[in-house]
């Protein structure tokens, strides 16, 4: 055979090889890109329509899909199409709004996961509180440090990852949001900072805490009677676990022969469910009280007819009747600020500590067709009793440090048992 007609045969056989390898991976594109812009669309349109704070938030929602729904082009897998949607939620700026998949290079939970709450004033970014019993608290990170810089980056430049693109007229609420996520750290990412204080500039290891650190008893809570009398309730982030009510209930029991009582949920940060909040609280009132207002915003988007409704605790069981103190700060989230206004609502304790986690709202999840995965944000808006957002509730009584909380509580109970 003449050489020449036999390369030509030859590679006419690899062309139509080629071919059918570029058909099968073109419709395998095809095919993926489809499943991404479907799923893309999906949870676009959910938020869209279903969330609650559009109004609180300087967020350009269309822009987010103009923004966005190009880079689908770039998205090869499941993780990178976790990724867009993560800066998607960005947007958003709130630790109440997530994903159930997540990726090594997705950003920790806030403040679930976070071990410090850095707050934002003219520019610059300081460390306002410290998880306590977290291991960067063993390691000296103190309250008032200036953050300079977070793994050799500058904090200003570092934080531009979350800042949200649909808008630039950042407030204090966007910078916190971005800097507190960027300082939880991602799963495969060690952390250091550098702080100036007192005029000294140091780098500091952040290395990360886990629940045995702050829960070294394992329990749903941990219980005491302090010097003085005076009755000590600790709930360890359990407010999702239905056992915590009976072990509530014998904890309580327990402390019934006290002249006072301290309630800390200062390690609540995942939240929990109505039936375990109002299970705790009914054992602190005498007859049905109010503790928390609803919105339907997507009722009132429907008919324009406002929805609110008001919830009630029902006694339960022997009512524990002396003083009680609330102790609360920022990782006292979602249902740990729901029974914190409902306390406050009944006038049944004194509350001492920070601004809370500030996570709006009742969550609704939702699952993406496609893909599987699955995303949350608020549904439904939530008041006080006396009409204010539950996210902008402060303590009567504030503290900066740790060890400020229990110090405070046992001298405002000091005064409220002495004999009038």
């Amino acid at each position: 055979m003449n050489l020449k007609v036999f390369f030509v045969m030859v590679w006419g056989l690899v062309c139509v090889n080629c071919g059918n390898t570029q058909n099968r991976q073109t419709a395998e594109s095809t095919v993926r890109d489809s499943t991404y812009i479907k799923d893309f669309h999906q949870y676009w349109t959910t938020t869209q329509d279903y969330f609650a704070y559009f109004d609180t938030r300087k967020t350009d929602w269309d822009a987010v899909k103009t923004l966005y729904a190009p880079l689908i082009d770039t998205v090869s897998n499941k993780g990178s199409f976790v990724s867009l949607l993560e800066k998607c939620n960005n947007e958003l700026y709130n630790g109440h709004i997530g994903l159930n998949t997540n990726t090594r290079a997705s950003s920790k939970l806030i403040p679930t996961a976070s071990d410090l709450w850095v707050r934002y004033q003219d520019g610059r970014f300081y460390i306002a509180s410290v998880r306590e019993n977290s291991l960067i608290e063993k390691n000296g990170v103190t309250v008032g440090m200036e953050v300079l810089t977070y793994n050799g980056m500058t904090i200003q430049e570092a934080i531009k990852e979350f800042l949200p693109k649909s808008f630039k007229d950042y407030d204090t609420e966007v910078y916190e949001f971005a800097v507190n996520t960027l300082l939880a750290g991602k799963h495969n990412t060690e952390r250091s900072i550098t702080v100036q204080a007192h005029d000294q500039i140091q780098e500091m290891a952040l290395p990360y805490s886990d629940a045995q650190n702050y829960y070294p008893d394992g329990g749903l809570l941990s219980s005491k009677t302090l010097e003085g009398n005076i009755g000590y309730i600790r709930i360890n982030n359990s407010l999702g676990t239905n056992a915590l009510i009976g072990e509530f209930d014998r904890a309580l029991d327990g402390l019934m022969a006290t002249k006072a009582l301290i309630l800390d949920l200062r390690e609540t940060p995942s939240g929990g469910n109505n039936t375990i909040a109002k299970a705790m609280m009914g054992r602190f009132i005498e007859k049905e009280a109010p503790y928390q207002r609803y919105r339907y915003v997507l009722d009132e988007k429907e008919t324009g007819v406002e929805q609110i409704w008001t919830e009630l605790v029902i006694p339960r069981k022997e009512m524990y009747t002396k003083p009680v103190v609330l102790l609360v700060g920022r990782w006292t989230g979602s249902m740990g600020e729901g029974i914190t206004i409902g306390f406050d609502s009944f006038q049944r304790a004194e509350i001492v500590g920070t601004k809370m986690a500030g996570l709006l709202g009742s969550i609704w999840n939702y699952r993406l067709n496609e893909t599987g995965i699955g995303f949350q944000f608020p549904g439904v808006k939530l008041y006080h009793t006396d009409t204010t957002p539950r996210e902008h509730f402060v303590p009567k009584h504030g503290v900066r440090h740790n060890a400020a909380y229990l110090k405070t509580a046992v001298e405002i109970l000091e005064k409220a048992t002495l004999p009038q």
